[in-house]
């Protein structure tokens, strides 16, 4: 996830996920297909290599897509909740700094599942208020950025 953030190509395409400007369930599964694919071919390599066995694959991809979902739904658990959750894995408020307007802020928590990893590499961040945090890129948030088009389009253009 770091890489899409970091190599330029990768966030051309990667970007789209982040174009959004109301983080909700669906942001969890807007993705460009360049970025899928992407993603698909290095998953081909890399898995053989590993020799990872196909209920440790299923299982994982499983793991990841609840985490996902949960931490894009844009939900409140309460302070208390939410400090305790992220103790431990991903919560709604430290992936919604991940799509805050501010560039520091987008470029910080990484992580799907465990937070640890994001304290580990130095990438955590948080803050007092999350509610007001603005989503999307400011680049990419006209409304005809936001069209089926302009989605497709987001990595050839130049902003």
């Amino acid at each position: 996830h770091r890489a899409n953030h970091r190599w330029p190509l990768l966030w051309r395409f990667h970007r789209m996920h982040h174009s959004d400007p109301a983080l909700d369930v669906t942001s969890a599964v807007r993705f460009h297909c360049g970025e899928l694919l992407l993603s698909a071919g290095l998953r081909l390599l890399l898995i053989p290599l590993v020799g990872l066995p196909l209920t440790a694959l299923i299982v994982y991809d499983g793991v990841v897509a609840a985490s996902t979902q949960f931490h894009h739904a844009n939900i409140g658990l309460g302070n208390r909740a939410d400090i305790l959750f992220r103790s431990f894995i991903v919560s709604p408020n430290m992936h919604k700094l991940h799509h805050s307007q501010l560039l520091i802020e987008t470029h910080s928590n990484y992580a799907t599942v465990f937070s640890c990893w994001d304290r580990l590499f130095g990438t955590y961040r948080q803050r007092e208020d999350y509610s007001q945090i603005q989503f999307g890129l400011p680049d990419l948030d006209s409304e005809r950025f936001q069209t089926l088009k302009g989605l497709i389009l987001t990595p050839f253009r130049r902003v």
